[in-house]
Protein backbone atom coordinates (compact mmCIF):
# COMPACT_ATOMS: atom_id res chain seq x y z
CA UNK A 1 0.00 0.00 0.00
CA UNK A 2 2.27 2.41 0.71
CA UNK A 3 4.51 1.41 -2.52
CA UNK A 4 1.31 2.30 -4.37
CA UNK A 5 0.63 5.56 -2.25
CA UNK A 6 4.56 6.35 -3.41
CA UNK A 7 3.73 5.91 -7.24
CA UNK A 8 0.40 7.87 -7.25
CA UNK A 9 2.18 10.65 -5.24
CA UNK A 10 5.94 10.96 -6.50
CA UNK A 11 5.93 13.22 -9.90
CA UNK A 12 2.28 13.22 -11.41
CA UNK A 13 1.44 16.30 -9.31
CA UNK A 14 4.51 18.42 -9.93
CA UNK A 15 3.93 18.30 -13.43
CA UNK A 16 0.19 18.96 -14.21
CA UNK A 17 1.16 21.85 -16.43
CA UNK A 18 2.67 19.33 -18.49
CA UNK A 19 -0.46 16.32 -17.80
CA UNK A 20 -2.80 18.74 -19.17
CA UNK A 21 -1.27 20.18 -21.94
CA UNK A 22 -0.78 16.47 -22.95
CA UNK A 23 -4.79 16.34 -22.52
CA UNK A 24 -5.81 19.34 -24.52
CA UNK A 25 -3.09 17.90 -26.97
CA UNK A 26 -5.01 15.09 -27.42
CA UNK A 27 -8.24 16.68 -27.75
CA UNK A 28 -7.00 18.92 -30.75
CA UNK A 29 -5.35 16.23 -32.12
CA UNK A 30 -8.58 14.09 -32.03
CA UNK A 31 -10.47 17.05 -34.02
CA UNK A 32 -7.83 17.76 -36.40
CA UNK A 33 -8.24 14.47 -37.57
CA UNK A 34 -11.98 14.55 -37.78
CA UNK A 35 -11.58 17.69 -39.84
CA UNK A 36 -9.23 16.10 -41.97
CA UNK A 37 -10.99 13.27 -42.67
CA UNK A 38 -14.47 15.43 -42.90
CA UNK A 39 -12.76 17.16 -45.66
CA UNK A 40 -12.76 14.23 -48.08
CA UNK A 41 -16.61 14.47 -48.34
CA UNK A 42 -17.47 17.30 -49.95
CA UNK A 43 -14.02 16.59 -52.44
CA UNK A 44 -15.73 13.59 -53.10
CA UNK A 45 -19.66 14.25 -53.69
CA UNK A 46 -18.20 17.22 -56.06
CA UNK A 47 -16.38 14.29 -57.68
CA UNK A 48 -19.22 12.16 -58.53
CA UNK A 49 -21.48 15.20 -59.40
CA UNK A 50 -20.46 18.39 -60.33
CA UNK A 51 -23.56 20.11 -60.41
CA UNK A 52 -24.09 19.50 -56.46
CA UNK A 53 -22.27 22.84 -56.97
CA UNK A 54 -25.07 24.68 -57.69
CA UNK A 55 -27.54 22.62 -54.90
CA UNK A 56 -25.33 22.85 -51.78
CA UNK A 57 -25.07 26.54 -50.87
CA UNK A 58 -22.27 25.87 -49.18
CA UNK A 59 -20.03 25.04 -51.28
CA UNK A 60 -21.71 27.23 -53.76
CA UNK A 61 -20.83 30.59 -51.44
CA UNK A 62 -16.92 28.93 -51.36
CA UNK A 63 -17.04 28.66 -55.24
CA UNK A 64 -17.82 32.55 -55.53
CA UNK A 65 -15.98 33.88 -52.46
CA UNK A 66 -12.56 32.18 -54.03
CA UNK A 67 -13.73 33.90 -57.12
CA UNK A 68 -12.93 30.27 -59.50
CA UNK A 69 -14.20 30.52 -62.89
CA UNK A 70 -14.08 27.16 -64.11
CA UNK A 71 -15.39 24.19 -62.13
CA UNK A 72 -12.34 21.87 -62.64
CA UNK A 73 -9.98 24.25 -60.75
CA UNK A 74 -12.52 24.79 -58.25
CA UNK A 75 -12.17 20.36 -57.63
CA UNK A 76 -8.53 20.98 -57.93
CA UNK A 77 -8.51 23.12 -55.17
CA UNK A 78 -10.97 20.53 -53.25
CA UNK A 79 -7.88 18.31 -54.25
CA UNK A 80 -5.35 19.63 -53.04
CA UNK A 81 -6.91 21.40 -50.10
CA UNK A 82 -8.02 17.94 -48.81
CA UNK A 83 -4.18 16.69 -49.03
CA UNK A 84 -2.66 19.24 -47.28
CA UNK A 85 -5.08 18.90 -44.67
CA UNK A 86 -4.75 15.48 -44.31
CA UNK A 87 -1.21 15.86 -44.85
CA UNK A 88 -0.86 18.34 -41.83
CA UNK A 89 -3.26 16.26 -39.60
CA UNK A 90 -0.76 13.12 -39.71
CA UNK A 91 2.21 15.60 -38.96
CA UNK A 92 0.80 17.14 -35.78
CA UNK A 93 -0.11 13.11 -35.15
CA UNK A 94 3.31 11.88 -35.55
CA UNK A 95 5.48 14.71 -33.91
CA UNK A 96 2.62 14.94 -30.94
CA UNK A 97 2.51 11.33 -30.66
CA UNK A 98 6.31 11.10 -30.55
CA UNK A 99 6.23 14.15 -27.35
CA UNK A 100 3.85 12.46 -25.89
CA UNK A 101 6.15 8.78 -25.86
CA UNK A 102 9.16 10.65 -24.76
CA UNK A 103 7.44 12.11 -21.55
CA UNK A 104 5.70 8.60 -20.99
CA UNK A 105 9.60 7.40 -21.13
CA UNK A 106 10.76 10.21 -18.63
CA UNK A 107 8.03 9.64 -16.28
CA UNK A 108 8.83 5.63 -15.84
CA UNK A 109 12.35 6.78 -16.07
CA UNK A 110 11.83 9.06 -12.87
CA UNK A 111 9.48 6.62 -11.49
CA UNK A 112 12.16 3.77 -11.70
CA UNK A 113 14.60 5.98 -10.32
CA UNK A 114 12.17 7.26 -7.33
CA UNK A 115 12.08 3.78 -6.67
CA UNK A 116 15.49 2.33 -6.61
CA UNK A 117 16.57 5.33 -4.36
CA UNK A 118 14.15 4.05 -1.63
CA UNK A 119 14.83 0.59 -1.91
CA UNK A 120 18.63 1.13 -1.92
CA UNK A 121 17.93 3.20 1.27
CA UNK A 122 16.16 0.54 3.42
CA UNK A 123 17.68 -1.75 6.21
CA UNK A 124 18.53 -4.46 5.28
CA UNK A 125 18.36 -6.41 8.98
Amino acid sequence: MKILKFLLNFHFLKNNSVFFFFVIGMVLMALLEVVAIASIAPFMSIISNPNILNENTFMYKAYIFLNFKDISNFILFLGFSCIVLLLASNIFIVVFTWRLNLWCRFQGHLIAEGLLKKYLNQDYE
